[in-house]
This record gives C-alpha cells, structure tokens and sequence, in this order.
C-alpha cells in the first residue's frame, strides 16, 4: 500500500481544524465562536476541501497536550518550531492513530 503525500501545509490545516473545533467546544463568547468558524469557513481550498474540513474531529485531550507541547517550543518565535514537529511524517503519524478522522478526511 502506497502512503498518500500529504504537504505539511495540509497537515498543519487539519491540525487547526482539529483545534478549532475543539475550541469551539468549550465555552466561548459569541464574537469568539464566530471568528472560528470564519476562520474554519476560509481554511479550504481545491486540495482541503469542505468535505475534508467537514470530516476532521475535534481533538483529543492528549492531541491536545502534543500541540500544546510543541508550541512551548517555539518560544518568541512565530511557529516555525512547531510547525516542523506537528508536521513531521512521525508525529503526524501518531495524530492520525489518535485521531482517525485525519485519514477518512484524505479519503474525501
């Protein structure tokens, strides 16, 4: 079975996917839940389509704590550390054991 190449531009995009909609679990002001799913609305393009934005489940506790892990090591910095590590082959392997539906959205 040959693995599908995924750009670490999606992967990163269905990661904030998965953020966001977790986000948007939790108790958040209506400007706040808004600007979401503004943001969610904007994210696809003809590659991460709608079906595939649709598809994404909301992170887990512990896809949670790897993000937040990561992001602690970008410092001052933008994202950049964080960005290689969530978006390796490795570590987007495992998000995909804990969260399923990143393979059911590459399958849209």
């Amino acid at each position: 079975m040959t693995e599908r190449i995924i750009s670490a531009g999606h992967k990163w995009s269905m990661l904030c996917v998965a953020y966001y909609k977790r986000l948007l679990q939790s108790k958040l002001g209506v400007d706040a839940r808004l600007r979401l799913l503004e943001e969610l609305n904007e994210m696809s393009d003809l590659h991460f389509t709608p079906k595939m934005l649709a598809a994404i489940q909301p992170m887990s506790d512990v896809e949670l704590d790897i993000v937040h892990e990561a992001m602690a090591l970008d410092g001052d910095e933008r994202c950049d550390a964080s960005f290689k590590v969530l978006t390796s082959r490795r570590v987007f392997a495992i998000f995909q054991q804990l969260n399923p539906s990143y393979s059911a959205a590459l399958g849209h």
